[in-house]
């Protein structure tokens, strides 16, 4: 019936050899049924798709009470009514359908935030699992002062989704943020530029060294003179790499800075020299002083307030979003999630 998309109407399934009523009679055997007169109509959805059958058993002569065949009257009014399940089917399963389309779009958007940065990588998904985990033994607790607070399996699946989705915003934050793992890091740890800086003050150490040894000799040598130019050279190439040691400490996140070493890099930043071009440059830009006197991480303020925007930024995004009753408060729940209970934290607060 199925397979064919036809209704089938039998007055006796004993007495037919046009399809095999193998099943019924065995369900006879085993109950004591007698199965007789059966319509079966095919169940057609929006796309013209058998899925599934509506099957009635023995029609009744409401007087008599005798099993009769199915007239045409019910055999029309049952695929009236086999149409309306369908719908009814078909209504529930686009339901879940797109229940399900919209958790699995939650969590492509989540593993690509997650993905964007190693960093980040698995953030979203643990904090989703810890969320939960959080919730169920909330939910299980018997005694204290969350013995009352339970949670339905929508609000459930609500919080899975908010969970899911808090870190959206970050999809703004720029990579050169989230991934600096150096103080001087943006697209690349510009140390390297700096490593430059050295090695080409050394050269021209070296080399006003070198002219003044040579104008030395020019004039008449004197080699404790020479000796004085030696050691000068090399005192100064001693400096310049103590200060790159320094440097290179600084630039990395891991140790708290104190007040000296802040001091000693303001005195770095004050340092000269002449560049190619004849002019005259500082050891240390001011950004690079800035991001090198980080105390404590590897982002400065400016960099702190762009990534706690990312906060903002997921509810303003969430809110846009015409959620159903059941998901109302996702953006609340998202957009909250640096909220601290005793008032602080950001951005509401």
């Amino acid at each position: 019936m199925a397979l064919k998309g036809v209704s089938v109407n039998i007055p006796d399934v004993y007495d037919t050899d046009l399809f095999d009523f193998t099943g019924p009679k065995k369900f006879d055997q085993s109950t004591g049924y007698r199965s007789q007169s059966m319509l079966v109509v095919p169940m057609r959805n929006h796309e013209n798709d058998v899925i599934g059958v509506l099957q009635l058993l023995n029609a009744t002569n409401p007087i008599t009470k005798q099993v009769i065949a199915f007239s045409q009257d019910y055999e029309n009014l049952s695929e009236s009514l086999a149409s309306q399940a369908v719908v009814s089917i078909t209504n529930a399963k686009l339901i879940a359908n797109m229940t399900e389309l919209f958790e699995a779009f939650v969590k492509v958007m989540a593993t690509a935030i997650d993905e964007k940065s190693p960093v980040t990588g698995g953030h979203i998904r643990r904090v989703a699992d810890l969320t939960l985990t959080m919730a169920e033994v909330i939910h299980d607790l018997k005694e204290g002062h969350f013995k009352d607070k339970t949670f339905t399996p929508d609000q459930m699946y609500e919080l899975r989704i908010a969970a899911y989705m808090h870190d959206i915003g970050k999809v703004t934050s720029p990579v050169e943020i989230v991934e600096k793992a150096k103080k001087l890091q943006t697209i690349f740890d510009r140390i390297q530029y700096i490593r430059l800086r050295w090695a080409y003050i050394s050269q021209k150490i070296i080399l006003e060294g070198q002219n003044a040894k040579i104008e030395l000799l020019q004039n008449g040598s004197d080699p404790e003179k020479l000796k004085a130019i030696a050691k000068q050279s090399l005192d100064k190439l001693e400096e310049i790499k103590e200060i790159e040691e320094f440097i290179d400490k600084c630039n990395e996140p891991g140790e708290f800075l104190d007040d000296e070493i802040l001091v000693r890099l303001k005195e770095i930043s004050e340092l000269t020299f002449i560049d190619a071009e004849g002019e005259q440059q500082p050891y240390l830009t001011e950004d690079e002083l800035t991001n090198l006197s980080i105390r404590r991480g590897s982002i400065t303020e400016a960099e702190r307030r762009k990534m706690q925007d990312h906060a903002a930024v997921t509810l303003k995004m969430l809110k846009q979003i015409p959620f159903t009753k059941k998901l109302r408060n996702i953006p609340d729940f998202a957009g909250a999630h640096h909220e601290f209970i005793n008032g602080k934290g950001y951005p509401l607060a």
